[in-house]
């Protein structure tokens, strides 16, 4: 009889719950074979059972069984036979013909534990002791403070965490944080978030109480991108050292109506948490918008102050106004304000920035490539083009740029549209070019060889958009005039703290003194630009343009008359005093008597 049927045959009587194997077809004739009883069998769903196995070596004489040992050992019912061999007894076909288990299975990456990591045998009491002192030292609450304050800093979304690519680093790095349960999902970052500001506000609490001075308020609001209106609180203050201090006080989210009262109200809530008194209160900073003007008279109502007196402007939210004056010309507000609220075409929109002269036509220029992936493609091509032909190494290496777009929040971004479009004005007169040239080409009948009827010419393509000679000259001249504007707003942004410049000296911006000096800069600035007039292309268009700006600024140098402040600080500043009132305004001796009448009233 065959050996196989000396398997089949065999006496099994002895072995309990082992019965014949579902299938004999592809037993070797020197092999390991294993039979196990399918008495256990389970459903889906359901725990898998632990069952005995029959191990028994074939040869050429008969089977015998395994070692006591080995007849004893037991496996989970689906458990691979071939696999279960190798791994607890080591045994694999003796034939040659297969390899072990082991050598055809990839090299395991699963998670490290400690002990693997270290090598630790926990049998050993001295290693053991190792391992307990290090699973001793993972604290689970520092680990989900710190993930916290990840999250918080770098302004990540409070689901990162939840990441399952995150996860699997952090279990990697350290098996405590899934053996004591220590991810933290969103609602989690959130209370500590909130449990560590209200932890530490007791500390700004009376830090603000001890501030020697007045405590002057800064606040804007601003919408997200998941539409949640929001209004950012901030503070300056000089601490017990007489250093000067800044803090954001909250982030207030506003969901009724953006009325300056309900503004009001809201700051008016922060302040009060933060038991900031009314002898406290000092100045505050605020952009040019009308609802500000509500909100500070809400807010020197609580605080019984008068509103106007303590509303200082953002300097560079009024130079913004200026610039646009000057570029955009008469009615600039008013033209913006229709712009962008979906109630133009395109077309009509397009049409509304030509007449705006050159730096509406350059608008609608960079407007057009911005919004198209083609024609960004086709204007960096050309750029390419001409820097790997160039024989200067430093050409060749130089990285094509794209066009800046003109937008309503960013100050002075109508000077960097221009300047970036000075600097590409070849490249973007050549896209224009063969952008026509495309269009031509797909548009031209293959049988007529005219253009179709149907076909509609690119806005950018058409003559009265193109930008001329003149134009670009007109460009250049807007460009030169609004470096000032530039310099004047890089000197006052800032918040008045000294700091360490990368030159290697100390200075601070934005300080409250340097306001009326660079209004009295701009406007000598804008003179001397009146004088040079007639050196600009379209002399009278310049002419009305500047004068236009001269008058937006001096509306609000104006304005500081109201804000005692302003006056006060320059007087007061041991480098100005006097003065420099004296000075500036020697012809103009009414102005010097009101400011220190200014002066005295505070």
């Amino acid at each position: 009889m065959s050996q196989s049927s000396d398997f089949e045959t065999m006496n099994r009587s002895s072995f309990p719950f082992h019965t014949r194997p579902i299938n004999t077809s592809s037993i070797n004739t020197r092999a390991a074979h294993t039979s196990r009883s399918p008495r256990h069998s389970t459903r889906r769903g359901s725990t898998v059972p632990t069952l005995p196995w029959l191990h028994v070596v074939s040869t050429k004489q008969k089977y015998k069984i395994m070692s006591a040992e080995a007849r004893q050992c037991s496996c989970h019912w689906h458990q691979n036979a071939e696999r279960h061999l190798w791994d607890h007894h080591k045994i694999h076909d003796p034939s040659g013909k297969r390899s072990a288990p082991a050598s055809r299975k990839k090299p395991s990456t699963g998670y490290q534990t400690i002990t693997k990591a270290f090598n630790l045998d926990l049998n050993a009491p001295r290693e053991q002791a190792i391992a307990n002192r290090l699973i001793k030292s993972f604290d689970r609450n520092v680990f989900q403070r710190l993930v916290a304050e990840w999250i918080v800093e770098s302004n990540l979304s409070f689901r990162e965490p939840e990441n399952k690519r995150l996860r699997a680093i952090f279990e990697y790095l350290n098996p405590f944080v899934v053996s004591t349960d220590a991810h933290v999902g969103h609602d989690t970052v959130r209370k500590r978030a909130v449990a560590e500001f209200e932890k530490h506000k007791g500390k700004v609490i009376e830090v603000l109480r001890n501030a020697p001075g007045l405590i002057h308020i800064s606040f804007d609001g601003w919408r997200s991108r998941n539409k949640h209106a929001l209004n950012g609180v901030a503070c300056f203050f000089r601490n017990e050292d007489g250093k000067a201090r800044k803090l954001i006080l909250g982030v207030s989210e506003l969901t009724v109506r953006h009325f300056g009262a309900n503004i009001g109200h809201e700051i008016i809530e922060i302040l009060e948490s933060y038991e900031i008194s009314e002898e406290k209160i000092g100045y505050f900073t605020l952009d040019n918008a009308q609802d500000n003007d509500t909100a500070i008279d809400t807010i020197g109502e609580r605080f019984k102050f008068h509103g106007k007196e303590r509303r200082g402007r953002c300097f560079g939210h009024v130079i913004n106004l200026v610039v646009k004056a000057i570029v955009f010309g008469k009615d600039a507000d008013a033209f913006e304000s229709r712009l962008g609220h979906g109630d133009l075409l395109a077309t009509a929109e397009h049409e509304l920035w030509r007449k705006r002269g050159p730096a509406g036509k350059l608008h609608n220029l960079v407007v057009v490539i911005h919004r198209s992936d083609l024609l960004t493609t086709l204007l960096q091509s050309i750029q390419r083009l001409e820097f790997d032909a160039s024989e200067d190494p430093r050409v060749r290496i130089r990285k094509p740029l794209n066009v800046v777009v003109d937008n309503e929040t960013r100050w002075l971004s109508q000077l960097y549209m221009i300047r970036r479009a000075l600097k590409l004005r070849p490249y973007l007169e050549t896209l224009v070019l063969k952008h026509k040239q495309e269009w031509e080409k797909d548009n031209t009948s293959k049988r007529s060889k005219r253009l179709k009827a149907s076909a509609i010419m690119p806005a950018i393509c058409r003559d009265e958009n193109k930008l001329g000679d003149k134009d670009w000259a007109v460009l250049e001249a807007f460009g030169d005039i609004l470096q000032s504007f530039e310099d004047a707003v890089k000197a006052l942004e800032g918040d008045g703290i000294q700091r360490k410049r990368k030159q290697g000296y100390f200075e601070s911006y934005g300080n409250v003194w340097d306001v009326i000096v660079g209004y009295e800069f701009l406007l000598a600035e804008l003179e001397k630009a009146k004088a040079m007039v007639n050196q600009y292309p379209e002399p009278e268009h310049f002419k009305v343009n500047i004068n236009l700006g001269w008058k937006k600024l001096d509306e609000y140098y104006n304005k500081l008359d109201e804000i005692p402040i302003y006056y006060t600080s320059l007087a007061l500043h041991p480098a100005y005093r006097w003065g420099y009132f004296e000075t500036v305004w020697s012809g103009r001796p009414a102005w010097i008597s009101k400011a220190k009448d200014v002066v005295q009233s505070v």
